[in-house]
């Protein structure tokens, strides 16, 4: 088939149905060929998408029997139906494809016409005025569905950009459409009208992109394929990392490598075919667009967000083996290709403009392929397939059935497994009214369960390359510094590149070609092809102190404020605070002036870099500590005064001590700036199994609301017992709601909490955070992980848990790193859908506590208390006192006693009773053995009283219910004051 011709019959696939379906069926097909107007499909290739039809609805939805009268169900918007042979069940509803949670189609309902009737017959009387009525609606609707395809079909001539465009903006533009002939919320529903409304559990666009996807994978005789990529290892190149930027660059370089595959699947096969993750609406995809110039695209903010997973899954259709091996080599050529175009940035811009006309150079000169070839073994690139089998269909229905069943009993699976499939596959073979017989695809979710083992076992095959012999990278202490065949060369080499970019590197970094690209890659990333043209993608935060100083003072500035104020960045119009800081500006300047002219009478750094360190000096410099004199002044400004020849320059003090002075006069209005910082780790709880469709429910909970009364017994019973499989619609949709979550929420909770986003991958985030926020944010973002929907938004409605470490700016942030990691794992062993809070001081002290997320709320309550001063901070060392040997009789009379003793009145003496009483309830608690049981009680937070009257273990869980909860209440404490300095 010619290209262009294949592009054509994606769209007919596309568009087989049109987005009105469910308002009435019985000329729906007239009505999807109206909207393609001349590009509607000749009989032959309408069999062939039927064909993908067919298949695309058996494996995603139940195919339902008639009702106990022997009637087909029907639900549709238009109520009128042979009564004869329909039973009208109602209007339709969608159900979230996880949770099962029903929305319903409220403004639809209101903007058609009003009748006392549930249903007319087809030989009523008096049902005309509503069909009339009914008819007009649909008219209006069909008018723009049709101009929405046709302004799509008359922007665009090659059939390729028409298809992606379409199936990228249709929805978004009909939806505009309809909004303004009826409203907003009419057309945020009918973009989620159900594909089945017997079984509504994905919508008619999930139907639709399963279909073009299979008619693609199946069209001349190609044979369908799952593939799994996955790019490996990821959490050391993450962890890497020495300032934030770094961190940052890492996890962005990771969705961009990623989506560099995926766009080579894209670009070949079409975005329907890539299952997971969504792609529709996601930033990356939608710049990949604009660079192609099939859509304008202009939010760089999206772009500073690494939304973009490790992995990806899809379904393409492949001649031959030999077709299956190029699609692997041409991923890998595309990653490769883009690491190769890194490196050649970094090396003719950053090395050689730094080395040129040296010796270094000359000596670098033969070894840049060994670098180069470092940075392109660095990652095991896995794309694992497994082929749709063709399973023997033929004969009656029944035999069919049987026929798949003895394909899954001779693979040889584990019982459980092999149970789990026969029994679905037994109560769709049990429904007697559909004819839809079994296809290949039935067994998706089995396919998928053993790519996933695949996809595990092969990309464990990493062989490290070897590398020569010489001095490691300073940063990753892996692979061999550039330059580091000799200490002589590296230093060398390195002292010269930190002179001509002082701004990317201190004086005494030696970097490999991965942290090196790494470093530079925000230097380099609005260069590269994908993010070109449109706009800053890199965020502004450098260092994790910027962070720090993102908390709120007492006057409702922040100390991040105050620096952007010095450099010229920002203005402040509180008057009392303005001349402080104007002093301070002056202060700063002069001494930054100063160290310039020093610096330039050496002509060591560039010009161009001297010039922009008014604007560029380190935010280090408003910490007091960092002033102590002329060489911690350098330090801090991230020069080496040794190295300078500058250690015998006296007449800074002056300076500085006047620098100190103003500060001293700004710490008196706002406190000093914040020293400490969050760093917030989250991650959903079993997503595998999520993913495997062992999370699902069974498959009553995925059916309209009115079958089952409506249905046999028998297949009641299936419906209330059997599980749902898993379906590429409820993969899409669940990748969907993820995807909604980690770019429509996650960025604006933690814009609003003054937070800097290192990655939201769908259910992975990374988020740095100033103290003040970080709970607040936590909590909202698992409260919105947990919803099902918002509106008509859908999201993922699962748990997740979270590791969140405060912890000092100048400790090491690959440990703080390895530390909030740590947390987040025994969040996870502890029960899951938990928060575990560590406070790592500065002195080496820590404190830390694994509760419930709702607890956070009781233990900030009993905080405020203590910062308000109106219970003593000293209650809290009083009860830790007895923590380890308090019973529970006793606890309530202990509790009693210190509360009225510390608190200021009877009346705050009782509601430190109170919420204490509740708040320590929500701890989680690491026993000796098996200690999942209690945790699980202790999550659910329902009969937990009536199990520890019964528990062996109840004292040793009530005391280290209570050590928990005062180590949490500890850490708020210091954290609403600001006393972790």
């Amino acid at each position: 088939m010619a290209d262009n011709e294949f592009w054509l019959n994606k769209i007919r696939a596309f568009f087989h149905d049109p987005p009105d379906k469910s308002f009435e069926l019985k000329t729906h097909e007239r009505r999807a060929s109206f909207i393609l107007g001349e590009l509607k499909p000749s009989k032959s290739l309408k069999r062939i998408i039927k064909n993908a039809d067919i298949q695309a609805s058996s494996l995603q939805r139940v195919d339902l029997e008639k009702s106990i009268h022997k009637k087909e169900l029907k639900s549709t918007f238009d109520r009128i139906h042979n009564t004869e042979k329909y039973e009208y069940i109602g209007q339709p509803i969608i159900r979230h494809p996880v949770t099962g949670e029903i929305k319903e189609y409220g403004t639809i309902l209101a903007n058609l016409p009003q009748t006392q009737r549930e249903v007319y017959d087809v030989d009523d009387e008096g049902k005309e005025d509503y069909e009339e009525q009914f008819q007009e609606i649909l008219s209006r609707i069909l008018k723009i569905e049709k101009k929405v395809f046709d302004d799509f079909k008359n922007r665009y001539s090659d059939p390729k950009d028409l298809y992606i465009s379409l199936w990228a903006f249709y929805a978004e533009k009909l939806k505009e459409a309809l909004e303004e002939e009826f409203s907003a919320s009419f057309a945020e529903e009918f973009v989620n009208l159900p594909a089945y409304t017997l079984s509504p559990d994905h919508t008619l666009f999930d139907h639709a992109d399963a279909t073009s996807a299979i008619f693609g994978a199946e069209i001349d005789g190609k044979k369908p394929v799952l593939v799994l990529f996955k790019i490996s290892p990821v959490q050391k190149f993450i962890a890497d990392a020495r300032k934030e930027k770094d961190l940052w660059a890492a996890s962005h370089m990771l969705s961009t490598l990623t989506f560099k595959a995926i766009s080579f699947i894209a670009d070949k096969f079409g975005p329907d075919v890539v299952i997971y993750p969504h792609l529709r609406g996601n930033p990356f995809f939608h710049a990949w667009l604009h660079s192609k110039k099939i859509w304008e695209f202009s939010d760089s903010h999206s772009l500073k967000i690494a939304s973009v997973p490790n992995k990806f899954l899809a379904l393409v259709g492949v001649s031959d083996e030999k077709e299956l091996n190029n699609l692997r080599e041409g991923i890998r050529n595309e990653i490769e290709s883009f690491l190769a175009d890194l490196f050649d940035k970094l090396w003719n811009e950053v090395i050689v403009g730094a080395l040129e006309h040296s010796d270094a150079l000359k000596h670098l000169g033969d070894k840049k392929e060994i670098h180069k070839e470092i940075l392109l073994k660095r990652f095991t690139l896995t794309l694992s397939s497994l082929k749709i089998h063709d399973v023997d269909v033929s004969g009656s229905k029944e035999e069919a059935y049987e026929k798949v069943k003895d394909f899954v009993r001779s693979l040889g699976l584990p019982n459980a497994i092999e149970s789990k499939y026969l029994q679905w596959l037994d109560m769709l073979g049990s429904v007697e009214a559909s004819n839809n017989r079994p296809t290949k695809y039935d067994l998706y979710s089995l396919y998928y369960e053993i790519l996933t083992v695949l996809n595990a076992i092969e990309s464990t095959h990493f062989d490290k390359p070897a590398e020569p012999a010489g001095y490691k990278c300073t940063l990753c202490g892996e692979h061999l510094a550039i330059g580091g065949e000799s200490r002589e060369m590296m230093e060398n080499v390195w002292g010269k590149i930190h002179k001509r970019w002082p701004s990317h590197l201190r004086s005494n970094e030696r970097l490999c070609a991965v942290c090196a690209v790494k470093r530079f890659y925000p230097k380099f990333i609005e260069t590269l092809d994908i993010f070109e043209g449109v706009g800053k993608v890199v965020p502004d935060i450098e260092s994790v102190s910027e962070v720090a100083m993102c908390r709120r003072t007492k006057h409702g500035i922040t100390w991040k404020e105050v620096y952007d104020y010095l450099r010229g960045l920002k203005n402040v119009d509180d008057e009392k605070l303005l001349g402080k800081l104007e002093n301070l500006k002056h202060s700063v300047q002069t001494l930054i002036n100063n160290v310039k002219s020093e610096l330039k009478s050496r002509k060591v750094y560039p010009e161009e870099f001297l010039e922009g360190l008014n604007r560029n000096f380190s935010n280090e410099i408003l910490y007091s500590e960092r002033l102590r004199d002329f060489n911690t002044l350098l330090d801090t400004l991230g020069f080496d005064a040794a190295k300078l020849g500058l250690d015998d320059v006296k007449n800074y003090e002056t300076m500085i001590s006047e620098l100190r002075e103003r500060l001293s006069e700004v710490y008196k209005m706002l406190g000093e700036p914040p020293k400490y910082y969050a760093i917030l780790m989250m991650d959903g709880d079993e997503m595998g199994k999520l993913l495997s469709g062992e999370k699902l429910k069974t498959a009553e909970h995925y059916l309209h609301s009115a079958i089952l009364e409506r249905v046999s017994d028998a297949l009641r019973v299936k419906a209330k017992t059997v599980r749902r499989l898993i379906t590429p619609a409820a993969h899409s949709s669940i990748s969907r709601a993820l995807k909604n979550f980690s770019v429509n929420h996650v960025p604006d909770v933690v814009r609003k909490g003054n937070g800097t986003l290192i990655y939201s991958g769908g259910d992975d985030v990374l988020v740095l955070l100033p103290v003040d926020t970080a709970f607040d944010v936590a909590t909202e973002l698992a409260m919105t992980f947990s919803t099902s929907w918002n509106g008509w938004e859908m999201l993922p409605g699962n748990k997740l848990s979270a590791g969140l470490l405060i912890v000092h700016y100048k400790h090491p942030l690959y440990d703080a790193l390895e530390k909030t990691r740590e947390l987040l794992q025994k969040a996870k062993k502890l029960g899951r859908n938990a928060i575990a809070v560590g406070l790592l001081k500065r002195s080496g002290s820590y404190y830390e506590s694994v509760v419930n997320f709702e607890t956070l709320e009781d233990a900030k309550a009993v905080a405020n208390l203590l910062v308000k001063e109106q219970v003593s901070p000293r209650i809290i060392y009083e009860l830790l006192n007895f923590a380890d040997v308090i019973s529970k009789e006793f606890l309530h009379q202990l509790v009693k006693y210190e509360a009225v003793r510390h608190s200021i009145d009877k009346n705050l003496a009782e509601e430190f009773q109170s919420v204490f009483a509740r708040g320590h309830q929500g701890v989680r608690v690491e026993l000796e053995g098996n200690d999942e049981e209690i945790n699980k009680y202790i999550s659910d937070g329902a009969n937990l009283e009536t199990f520890l009257d019964k528990y062996e273990k109840a004292v040793d869980v009530i005391r280290k219910q209570v050590r928990g909860f005062l180590n949490l209440v500890k850490i708020l404490y210091e954290s609403i004051r600001g006393g972790a300095k």
